[in-house]
């Protein structure tokens, strides 16, 4: 009968390698030496003690029964116990069940069985580190690893084939360090390379290529399953792709660190279904710390696609997208967050928030968070925002740094769907956003676009060169502007407040404390009248066609306390009855006062324009002065 074996990596106690480390393996009974061999028939024996190899790796056969394992000389070893029971521990090898390993004969029976017989003893590994195993359709069982093989899928029969599968009753598997030839040029179908569903498997350390399908396709259902530090290229399909299913989510998984290159569709997907029978989603997924280049190449596809409407908790995280040749992050659902990634090149939205499919009742985003996102893309696209978030409600885009995008650089947008669709209760806090250039669509290459939306907060934002307004607000009610600075606005404004083209007209806007500098028209400009709109304690300075425009505002308006737009000053004045006194506040004043500085003195005003007051002054039997007196004056321009 064959010896069961043993093998593993010598490390001390801080988990650090001992390379090439003496190993000496006693029997518990009696403290004797163990008889070891290098093969399970006992035809070779092996010294004891013996040297670890150079990586710390070391096996041997032995009977069964309980020993202790020794390692490093001297006085003080690390000892620990193991059991070697008639079970075979050592990693299995398809060659032991006929297997070719030439990568042409097809071993799809000889891995089948070496995984049923591992499966049978209750688990272990399947290791070669030699040859090519040509197979499909191989299915995983239950605590198997698979590690060091090299796979080469055989020519699918039929649509949804794949070399390696892991079953919905299949737990604790894992690939790992296992090499996937997809076979590409032979196939005539799109054959995946390997199916993931179940609980608690993983895909981990892998190269997955060539193939005509999807790299790694996870099954609806999955539960606890992780995609880890793989590197997948040149994929004719997805290179990780989760499946449609009307009605099973999965949920609580990791796809994290991988290297995904030259796909022929989006990197990494959702699928989110159609317009009829949206995907059920996926509930706790984490999108971390992949790097995703060149996506697409079959036609327009982005970097990551998870835009379900039923999506719910879904992380993505510190990933790198460049050149994707459409969105770099479409998220939809609710509770997502799109955290500390960085875009470059990509030729439509770096990031875009909004559902699909948007069919009625699911079509709104709720609860999302885009913070610290580097964005810099010089690509041409005319649909080219940096952060698009769209028909959204209680969202925040805070900390990110956009530059060089040929639309928005941060738009937020409501009524793309209909008028019961407007985004509501968000902030865009923060943000640098700078060279927003010509070539987008018109009006919208602003550096902040806010539109048919209510409830918006925005504040503390940098925005520099902007081709059109650096803010700008359109068809937008109970909206806050503050504390940003907009300069340098190629051919419009530092903010604009206008009308928009949704059912809302703009109202109840408040702009306050922001600076607006260089532009290259009206530092802030208000247009359409709106309504019940406060422009206050703002700065304007050195704007091309003057620091405000604000004569718009409409009726139950505040407009005071603004520099470079004199909406509220105060001076004295030498004048006599009849004299002129120069406010300079550029808007007739709707609120004055002119107060005598001699005693006995009546002042008032006969007339009042945008640029100055004219006095009638007298003394106390009604006599005018004709001799100019001193009186000092307030005004402010108060719209109502």
């Amino acid at each position: 009968m064959a010896l069961p074996g043993f093998k593993a990596t010598a490390v001390d106690g801080s988990g650090n390698t001992l390379g090439a480390t003496s190993v000496e393996v006693r029997l518990q009974s009696d403290n004797s030496l163990a008889t070891l061999y290098s093969d399970k028939d006992a035809t070779t024996p092996i010294a004891n003690p013996f040297n670890a190899a150079a990586n710390g790796d070391f096996e041997f056969y032995t009977a069964s029964g309980a020993y202790s394992v020794s390692l490093g000389a001297g006085a003080s070893p690390q000892i620990f116990p193991i059991d070697i029971v008639n079970a075979d521990t050592m990693p299995k090898n398809p060659y032991d069940f006929g297997a070719i390993g030439d990568g042409v004969s097809d071993d799809t029976t000889s891995l089948q069985a070496t995984i049923d017989y591992v499966s049978s003893l209750g688990g272990g590994t399947i290791s070669s580190q030699s040859g090519v195993f040509l197979c499909k359709n191989v299915e995983m069982k239950s605590n198997v690893l698979l590690t060091d093989l090299r796979l080469k899928s055989a020519v699918a029969s039929s649509s949804g084939e794949f070399c390696i599968g892991f079953s919905s009753s299949v737990s604790g598997a894992s690939l790992d360090r296992v090499f996937i030839d997809g076979n590409k040029l032979s196939q005539t179908q799109d054959m995946d390379a390997i199916s993931l569903n179940g609980v608690r498997n993983s895909v981990r350390n892998c190269e997955i290529f060539d193939t005509s399908g999807t790299g790694v396709s996870i099954v609806a259902g999955a539960e606890q399953c992780d995609v880890t530090d793989n590197k997948i290229h040149d994929a004719d399909g997805n290179g990780v792709r989760h499946e449609y299913h009307a009605s099973n989510i999965s949920s609580h998984c990791s796809l994290s660190g991988n290297i995904i290159e030259d796909t022929g569709e989006v990197a990494i997907t959702l699928i989110s279904g159609s317009v009829s029978t949206p995907s059920a989603g996926v509930s706790h997924f984490r999108i971390s710390g992949n790097v995703v280049r060149r996506t697409g190449l079959n036609g327009t596809a982005g970097g990551i696609g998870g835009y379900s409407p039923n999506n719910r908790h879904v992380l993505f995280e510190g990933n790198v997208i460049e050149d994707a040749n459409n969105h770099g992050i479409h998220a939809g659902g609710d509770y997502i967050t799109i955290n500390g990634n960085t875009f470059k090149d990509t030729t439509n939205s770096s990031v875009f928030v909004r559902n699909w499919p948007n069919n009625s009742g699911t079509s709104v985003c709720s609860h999302v968070s885009v913070s610290g996102n580097t964005i810099d893309t010089a690509e041409t696209d005319t649909n080219g925002e940096g952060i698009i978030v769209e028909n959204c409600h209680h969202f925040s885009i805070s900390g990110n740094e956009v530059s060089n995008t040929v639309n928005a650089g941060i738009a937020v947008l409501g009524e793309t769907l209909g008028a019961s669709f407007r985004s509501m209760h968000g902030a865009v806090t923060g943000n640098s956003i700078t060279a927003v250039s010509a070539g987008g669509t018109t009006s919208n290459e602003s550096g902040i676009l806010v539109e048919n939306s209510d409830g918006i907060t925005i504040t503390g934002n940098a925005v520099d060169a902007s081709e059109d307004a650096n803010i700008n607000i359109r068809g937008c009610t109970d909206t806050v502007i503050t504390a940003n600075t907009c300069a340098n606005s190629v051919s419009s404004h530092g903010i604009l407040i206008i009308d928009g083209t949704g059912t809302t007209e703009t109202s109840e806007i408040v702009c306050t404390g922001n600076i607006c500098i260089d532009n290259n028209s009206f530092g802030i400009q208000v247009s359409d009248s709106p309504e019940r709109t406060i422009i206050s304690d703002n700065i304007c300075r050195g704007n091309g066609s003057g620091q405000m425009n604000v004569t718009g505002v409409g009726s139950g308006s505040l407009v005071n306390g603004n520099i470079g737009r004199r909406t509220r000053n105060a001076g004295t004045a030498s004048v006599a009855d009849g004299g002129i006194i120069s406010h300079f506040m550029g808007v007739t004043p709707t609120s004055y006062t002119v107060t005598p500085t001699v005693a006995n003195r009546i002042v008032a005003v006969s007339a009042v324009t945008s640029s100055n007051m004219t006095i009638q002054l007298s003394d106390a039997s009604g006599t005018p002065i004709a001799v100019a007196e001193t009186v000092s004056w307030t005004t402010s321009a108060e719209v109502t």
